[in-house]
């Protein structure tokens, strides 16, 4: 499974989580009250082949918080993997940076800017 977490510059102090797993099955939620939002208009799209998955995640940012020309987002990008062996912890996951799950303040910034043009 793949977890995105974004975290906009909003006076409301919260941040969105799409969690997805390789079936294609996911869920969306504000955190940290961790509600579901089914109204987001997010899509997940995923592939299992014999040696790993694709999973491809589309958010309609602008119904999350609306894109402003040079301000700042926090993004995480997650990979969770269960580890079924007697030497590793079960649960593990990574993530780009190191960074906590549920740690704004240590995920990577995210700088908005103009629409790509082509």
């Amino acid at each position: 499974a793949i977890e995105l977490m974004m975290f906009p510059p909003s006076e409301a102090n919260t941040y969105f989580q799409v969690c997805a797993n390789a079936n294609g099955k996911f869920t969306v939620y504000e955190q940290p009250q961790s509600r579901k939002r089914r109204d987001l208009g997010v899509e997940v799209a995923a592939n299992t082949r014999k040696d790993g998955f694709d999973i491809e995640v589309k958010v309609p940012v602008a119904k999350i918080y609306p894109l402003v020309k040079g301000e700042h987002w926090k993004v995480l990008f997650v990979r969770n993997r269960a580890i079924k062996d007697e030497l590793t912890p079960k649960g593990l996951c990574w993530t780009i940076d190191a960074g906590k799950h549920q740690t704004p303040s240590d995920w990577r910034p995210m700088v908005v800017g103009d629409a790509v043009r082509r």
